[in-house]
């Protein structure tokens, strides 16, 4: 027996709200899993969990990458204005 899943019970298998599985699937989140039947009312329907671990998993691990590239970004942007602010001060010191 097939075993079919809503989107309330996909948004407390992943911790999330049930509006944002409905946001991801309005939006048309790239990757997440396709419905596998609708019902005459048009929820969604879908019969397995391990497609939305391997997309969840993959969607945190990309946002942590970004979130990872951003925190190096900032790092170098604050560098470089200390390295300003730096030959600033050594050319005051110099005059």
């Amino acid at each position: 027996m097939k075993v079919l899943l809503t989107s309330a019970n996909i948004a407390d298998y992943l911790g999330v709200s049930r509006a944002a599985v409905t946001q991801w699937r309005q939006r048309g989140v790239s990757g997440m899993p396709k419905p596998f039947a609708e019902t005459l009312d048009g929820i969604p329907l879908w019969d397995n969990f391990e497609e939305w671990d391997t997309w969840w998993n993959d969607r945190k691990n990309a946002q942590r990458e970004t979130a990872k590239r951003s925190a190096e970004l900032k790092k170098k942007k604050a560098l470089a204005e200390l390295e300003r602010a730096e030959a600033a001060l050594r050319r005051l010191d110099t005059e």
